[in-house]
């Protein structure tokens, strides 16, 4: 268990199997100074980045892929997502393990009016 959120855990959050979505950023954290969130797991989804892709704030991400956050979760997995990446963000800055397109045409979907997979 990570020190800081000893006496103030929040319990596992997990998504998964998320569908796209739209958005300016598709996962943002904010306001874990005082309270940590025990695990925090982010697999198996399909998100378009949007202009500012992954943001947090107080504290703001880790300054590496391995760290990302470490500021906001004692424990977390960020794994086997497509990645839409139409704006050119920086794969380095995720975790290895994403799957990186510049489109949602280029997913691969089998009728993307309903965004059905194959």
């Amino acid at each position: 268990m990570c020190p800081a959120a000893a006496k103030r855990r929040y319990g596992p959050m997990r998504c998964q199997h998320s569908p796209p979505g739209r958005g300016s950023s598709y996962l943002l954290f904010a306001n874990a100074t005082h309270k940590k969130g025990n695990a925090f797991a982010f697999t198996d989804n399909i998100v378009p980045l949007g202009t500012y892709g992954l943001r947090a704030e107080n504290p703001s991400l880790g300054s590496s892929s391995l760290t990302l956050l470490d500021g906001h979760c004692c424990g977390w997995v960020l794994s086997r997502n497509i990645l839409i990446n139409p704006h050119g963000n920086p794969p380095s800055t995720y975790p290895a393990g994403q799957y990186w397109v510049s489109s949602l045409a280029a997913v691969g979907f089998q009728d993307l009016s309903r965004e059905t997979s194959r």
